[in-house]
């Protein structure tokens, strides 16, 4: 009985934490949960079109897929760095993370548009084999959503930089419970497209030789 009351009491403190999360974040949360049905479910269509096709035999790792994944990664690192730094009022560690962040993003969407090429010269096509499609379709899809994560840290940095340059504004920026929220947004989108691509990477390793 005491275990059953604690689990209610878990499911209870789970559903309560969910009711006072603030609505933006909230709308983040269930756009990494439809964003997750809809990779899944292409991924299960890219899984049947390779079985299909014994083209898909010929594709090769593109060598800037697996650059691209160890920016992600790296900007990842840099991300996880800026809540403790806000937490600390640590203005100049947040702004130069946050730049290292969108750096490093910026430098993983190149990586991905030179892979795509490496994909083009190997004979991988766009409007050629299924296979081929549903690489670039998931890649181009998942890029899409990195631009969007781009853009959003590209707002907080010009945003830190402007408060880091005057006290007050400082003081204002680290006492804004909104920016906390942000900041949380920003983590939550970002390392959930550092997961995704490391996901399809390992897969589209898997179906290469």
């Amino acid at each position: 009985m005491q275990e059953s009351a604690s689990t209610s009491g878990n499911k209870a403190g789970a559903w309560q934490k969910i009711e006072r999360a603030h609505p933006h974040k909230m709308l983040i949360i269930l756009s990494v949960i439809g964003s997750t049905l809809l990779f899944a479910f292409m991924i299960i269509a890219l899984s049947s079109a390779f079985q299909r096709a014994d083209v898909a035999l010929n594709i090769r790792m593109p060598k800037f897929f697996t650059i691209s994944s160890f920016l992600i990664l790296i900007s990842s690192f840099y991300l996880l760095r800026v809540p403790p730094a806000y937490q600390q009022d640590d203005m100049a560690t947040v702004v130069q993370n946050l730049k290292r962040t969108l750096w490093f993003g910026l430098g993983f969407g190149l990586s991905q548009l030179i892979g795509w090429q490496e994909l083009d010269m190997s004979g991988i096509k766009l409007a050629g084999n299924s296979v081929g499609s549903y690489i670039y379709m998931l890649s181009g899809l998942h890029l899409l959503h990195m631009v969007g994560g781009v853009i959003f840290v590209s707002v907080l940095y010009r945003t830190a930089q402007k408060a880091k340059q005057d006290a007050v504004k400082s003081f204002i920026y680290l006492a804004n419970p909104y920016e906390k929220v942000r900041l949380e947004m920003l983590s939550i989108w970002w390392h959930f497209m550092d997961i995704l691509w490391l996901v399809f990477f390992f897969y589209f390793l898997i179906i290469s030789n």
